[in-house]
């Protein structure tokens, strides 16, 4: 099974350092979508992110995204919940 993940920025300036992690699945790879090409989120992109992983039950997933605002503070959010 692959799981995909796309991650938005909701605030209102670019993050950095952007990571995803699956309590169950990994490494969660980077895909596409900085369309600036410049390593950081802007609020304009939407990034994709994906992970395989071979699953035999139902189970719930839950992703976290960790970044860094301008200011270098960590920030972070559950992305998706997802049961499969």
């Amino acid at each position: 099974m692959t799981f995909t993940y796309v991650v938005t920025n909701l605030g209102q300036v670019a993050l950095s350092n952007i990571v995803v992690t699956d309590d169950k699945c990994s490494p969660v790879t980077y895909l596409s979508g900085d369309t600036t090409v410049n390593n950081m989120l802007d609020v304009t992109e939407m990034w994709t992110y994906a992970c395989t992983r071979t699953i035999t039950a139902t189970e719930t997933n839950v992703a976290v995204v960790t970044g860094k605002d301008e200011t270098l503070q960590p920030v972070a959010s559950v992305s998706a919940q997802d049961t499969k």
